[in-house]
This record gives C-alpha cells, sequence and structure tokens, in this order.
C-alpha cells in the first residue's frame, strides 16, 4: 500500500535517532549504510517529529503497535509489519499510548534495484510471512557484525546485504528483481541462508537454481567479487558469529546447529575466518 507523504510545508531532512540508551548506529563518510537501529521504543514517552531521512528507510516492527504519522495522514502498524521510504518522504513517530515496540532499522544510501519501486517522496507498507521476520532479523544481525567487528571488504558485504534486505520487502510486497542475474543471485543467497545447518554443496546449489556450476562462479564473481564457496563460508561464519552473541548459544550447540560433527572442527574454522575462537566471540556478547 502506497501513501505520498510529501507536502509544500519545510520538514527537517536529517536523521533524528532517539535518545539514549535506545541503541542505534550512524555512518559516516559514503558506506552503503547511513543509520541502524534495533531494540524497544517508546514512543509515549519519546515521539519522533515528523522529518525525512537522508537515505532509503526500512522499517520492521518486530513486537508491539505503533502508529507512523504523515503530512494530513497516520498508519498503524502491528507486529510482523513494516514499511520502506525514500529520501523525501517525511514521516515521524507521535506521542502514542503504545510504549512497548521492538523495532529493526536500516537506512541504506542508494535507492533499491526492484521494478515498482516507491516514489522517493512516498511510504509503502508491507506484511510479512514469519520466516520473512526471522530472515531479517538474521540480514540485521549480520549488518551489525559487519559495522562493530568490521572485516575485510565491508562495504561490499554492506551492499550485499542490503540486497537482501530489500529483496525481503520486494516480495513481502510482490515485487522482484528486475536483473535476471540479481533475481538468481537472490535465490542463490536465500538458499545458503537455509542451509546453515549442513555443509552445503554448491553443486547441489546450482542444481537447485538450474544452472551450471560454472555459470554459477561466474555470477558471485560478477555479483560479489567472490567464488561461491567463499561466500557462503563468509556468510555462515557471520550467522554463527551472531548465534555466539546470544546466551542460549554455547560453541557445541552453534556447531551442532551449523552442520560441523565435531566442535573442534567448528572452532578451528571460526579462529581460521575470524583470528579469534568461538568462545571469545560468546564473551563479547550481543552486538
Amino acid at each position: 500500500m502506497m501513501k505520498n507523504a510529501m507536502t509544500e510545508r519545510p520538514f527537517p531532512h536529517k536523521l533524528i535517532p532517539p535518545p539514549e540508551p535506545f541503541p542505534t548506529w550512524q555512518g559516516g563518510g559514503g558506506g552503503p549504510l547511513v543509520y541502524l537501529a534495533w531494540g524497544h521504543r517508546d514512543y509515549h514517552r519519546f515521539p519522533i517529529p515528523i522529518h525525512s531521512n537522508p537515505g532509503w528507510t526500512y522499517w520492521i516492527l518486530l513486537q508491539g503497535e505503533a502508529v507512523v504519522e504523515m503530512p494530513g495522514s497516520r498508519m498503524r502498524f502491528q507486529a510482523g509489519s513494516g514499511f520502506m521510504g525514500g529520501p523525501d518522504c517525511a514521516f515521524g513517530f507521535p506521542r502514542q499510548p503504545f510504549s512497548n515496540a521492538a523495532v529493526l532499522v536500516w537506512i541504506w544510501r542508494d535507492p533499491p534495484r526492484c521494478p515498482g519501486n516507491p516514489d522517493p517522496a512516498g511510504l509503502s507498507s508491507v506484511r510479512f510471512r514469519p520466516e520473512q521476520i526471522r530472515m531479517l532479523e538474521d540480514l540485521h544481525r549480520q549488518t551489525r557484525m559487519e559495522i562493530f567487528q568490521p572485516q575485510r571488504h565491508g562495504d561490499s558485504a554492506l551492499a550485499y546485504l542490503s540486497g537482501l534486505v530489500e529483496i525481503q520487502f520486494a516480495r513481502a510486497e510482490g515485487r522482484e528483481a528486475s536483473d535476471p542475474d540479481d533475481i538468481l543471485l537472490g535465490r542463490a543467497k536465500q538458499w545458503m541462508f537455509e542451509h546453515f545447518s549442513q555443509i552445503a554443496s554448491m553443486a547441489d546449489l546450482a542444481q537447485y537454481l538450474g544452472i551450471s556450476v560454472m555459470r554459477l562462479h561466474r555470477l558471485f564473481h560478477a555479483g560479489t567479487g567472490m567464488s561461491p564457496g567463499s561466500f557462503y563460508h563468509d556468510l555462515k561464519m557471520k550467522h554463527c558469529a551472531g548465534l555466539l552473541s546470544r546466551p542460549a548459544y554455547s560453541v557445541k550447540r552453534v556447531a551442532y546447529e551449523t552442520g560441523y560433527r565435531h566442535a573442534n572442527d567448528f572452532s578451528r574454522a571460526f579462529k581460521t575466518h575470524f583470528g579469534y575462537p568461538p568462545s571469545e566471540q560468546a564473551r563479547r556478547g550481543a552486538v
């Protein structure tokens, strides 16, 4: 559902983050990610005035209820829904009776690539399936990993994550990627996310996509600069790091749930990838 959120009345064009201690992150320079936010929000005590963000906003409500205000209209959101708004979309969160919302927010610098994108001045609301919410939560954890524990090729990794986030919003709204290679790459990444619990074969992935292994390698080298196997391993290790940041996940449990027969094999792979053991990741806690 699309609503136009522009008016002749001027509104601030800047980030307006919530006050501490609500967790947020703001990027500097010209990287792909402008802003990141997560956790609970109390819009009753801390409303956010109408403004437009310097980027493309992807907002998801995980728990509770929230009202989004635009010039001349309001939209009410419930858990499992969200919206995407362009850099000219003016919106805010007025003072409201709901005080226990839990959200995920990305603001990306570049516009989405899917056809049928909302106007830069519009706000497009979507409703997600439970499995999409789980996927988006995992993508947000991986985004936090990239910004708080940066590795080489960090901007490239963030750009890949932005594409995966966009695909979930596009699917929730009934849209698809325009470039056939983008569609294949998105399906391949989705398959990888769904096969973290086993040692995945790239031949199986190629068969799933209906292409040759050689074309699969060309697809990933062109789209990510990495081989499909390297990309999968990197994605899987970041997923493991996200699990280890949760108190309920021991090293053995993560190893078992991600297809390793022995915890020692997992520990070696993790240390080779990150430069420190998984036990250290567990001590660092959630990011």
